[in-house]
């Protein structure tokens, strides 16, 4: 009940419902890096360039937009972030997050509160509004003194620390819980390394990140989470329907219609195998046999989608080694019944 409470809160909700313009923007920064790269457009460089350079205020902004449903607090998320110059993504959802706190508290405890009684209305709205804003200033002079360090992300670099979460996404499916609650978490990272691997590809760079939205979903959750296209190619319980959802990465016909959540004889291929054919794209990125992403296209169909978020052919090889492993892990570790 805890982690349902929590991914049902609406800070949770509001940064995922926010995720499909953020990567919409970063998508057609992708775009122009790619015109770029085929045709030497210096005004698609300077777009590219200029998505990439404003992207933590556009987060900033509709983030602040999801969370307050108030235009103000979206212009107050874009002054504070230029006047700190805090121009990183973590910092604009952390004043996203601090001034929608601030709306909470403005509206819950001060707007019905009456300082003095028989104030006139309008001299007691414009206390208010003078409390804002003085807050509004307490906030920007404290993000001015704050320097985060992002240093620690690199660790989502690591091989090991995408087995772990893709292992994590697997362990609550399996538990009957929607992994979306990490997406609330791990998409601002995700995000920031699409971004950072957008400029080098730009600027001529070596990509670093391999940890992405798009990597995730074209190939930790190829099919969907646990890599489920063997089951739904070897059963005969599941309708022809689910293999077409699978082929788009959708599998929650398969893991709550089989079932798989909580089904004992499905934990080896879905929550181990699923850990290793779904991670093992990673390692090969790691080690410089499959190109790093640049680019985010979920949904698009298994191969598509894999080829598209690095622009490599080996990625769909890689696909088929998953597909092949699939039906490898099912046919051997689970027994309808």
């Amino acid at each position: 009940m805890k982690i349902e409470k929590i991914t049902n809160s609406h800070i949770i909700q509001s940064i995922n419902n926010s995720f499909p313009a953020l990567f919409l923007a970063l998508n057609l920064a992708s775009i122009c890096l790619l015109i770029n790269n085929f045709s030497s457009s210096l005004l698609a460089s300077k777009i590219c360039l200029l998505i990439i350079t404003l992207l933590p205020c556009f987060i900033a902004v509709v983030l602040s937009f999801y969370l307050t449903n108030r235009i103000e607090y979206c212009l107050f998320a874009f002054i504070i972030l230029i006047i700190t110059k805090q121009n990183n993504i973590i910092s604009a959802y952390l004043i996203a997050i601090v001034l929608y706190y601030l709306n909470y508290i403005f509206e819950k405890y001060l707007l019905n509160y009456h300082f003095i009684k028989d104030l006139p209305k309008f001299v007691e709205d414009s206390v208010k509004k003078i409390i804002l804003i003085l807050s509004l200033i307490v906030i920007t002079f404290i993000a001015l003194q704050i320097k985060i360090n992002l240093n620690w992300l690199s660790l989502f670099d690591l091989p090991i620390t995408c087995i772990l979460i893709i292992f994590l996404y697997c362990l609550l499916f399996y538990f009957g819980y929607h992994p979306a609650l990490l997406l609330a978490f791990l998409g601002p990272i995700q995000l920031l390394f699409l971004s950072e691997n957008i400029q080098a590809a730009l600027l001529n760079l070596p990509l670093e990140h391999l940890f992405t939205h798009g990597t995730m979903s074209a190939f930790a959750n190829m099919s969907g989470t646990g890599v489920t296209i063997g089951i739904v190619l070897l059963s005969k319980k599941l309708t022809p329907g689910s293999l077409k959802a699978a082929w788009f990465g959708v599998n929650e016909n398969v893991i709550f219609g089989l079932p798989v959540t909580k089904n004992k004889k499905a934990f080896l291929p879905f929550v181990i195998g699923g850990t290793i054919l779904g991670s093992f794209p990673f390692v090969l990125m790691a080690l410089g046999y499959l190109n790093k992403p640049i680019f985010d296209a979920p949904y698009l169909g298994i191969f598509i989608e894999g080829f598209l978020v690095n622009f490599d052919y080996r990625s769909i090889i890689v696909n088929l080694i998953q597909i092949g492993g699939s039906l490898l892990f099912w046919k051997f570790l689970y027994r309808e019944n």
